[in-house]
């Protein structure tokens, strides 16, 4: 009784396989909206815990609360379909539109670089290369709707979520409804819901 397969066989399991194996590939979803999903997700999350663990109130400053931590998503100079975003907090009160700086901007846990960019989108070696969700995701549009008001999350010291903290008083801004940022790319687009009071972040939809 023969024990062995022959080699023509074996090359016939081999190609059989490798068939299969490219048609189950070609049947899996792109996980590149979803590795964009959680990352943002995360770096939202991370905003709230530096919010929460770095209080910014100064009861000389009448203003203490423009320096809330927020994450303020931003079009690349030139290109209103190439997005980025900065994790800061406006230390020196240049206001919602001023464009943050640097040292104003928080350190990424994961390669210990600023979670900034100049708005060139250029990447280099002191800013985090995360941030630059156009070029590494593919991220062309940006859509905010429900409690968020603006192209900026802010977080005040409970961790609650702010559509603005430029108010004339520092509860001004807080979410009056849960806040959807939607994200689009070329294949797809993905929803990222901020629930009012609690500031939970979550996945609410994904759309390949």
């Amino acid at each position: 009784m023969r024990k062995a397969f022959t080699i023509l066989e074996l090359l016939v399991v081999i190609f059989v396989i490798s068939i299969l194996s490219f048609m189950v590939a070609q049947r899996l979803p792109d996980d590149h909206l979803r590795s964009a999903a959680d990352q943002i997700i995360s770096h939202i999350r991370y905003t709230q815990h530096l919010a929460m663990v770095d209080n910014r109130y100064d009861p000389t400053d009448q203003y203490w609360y423009y320096e809330r931590w927020r994450i303020d998503f931003r079009d690349c100079a030139g290109a209103s379909t190439n997005k980025y975003y900065v994790v800061f907090h406006d230390t020196n009160h240049g206001g919602a539109s001023a464009a943050p700086g640097r040292l104003e901007s928080a350190i990424n846990p994961k390669d210990r670089k600023y979670l900034y960019n100049d708005g060139s989108c250029e990447k280099n070696d002191m800013d985090s290369s995360e941030v630059l969700i156009g070029s590494k995701y593919g991220i062309i549009d940006f859509q905010h709707t429900g409690g968020c008001q603006n192209n900026y999350i802010a977080f005040d010291q409970l961790g609650r979520p702010y559509s603005s903290t430029y108010g004339a008083t520092p509860a001004d801004g807080l979410f009056q409804s849960d806040c959807n940022l939607t994200f689009s790319t070329a294949n797809g687009s993905f929803t990222i819901t901020i629930e009012q009071e609690t500031g939970y972040v979550w996945l609410s939809a994904m759309n390949h």
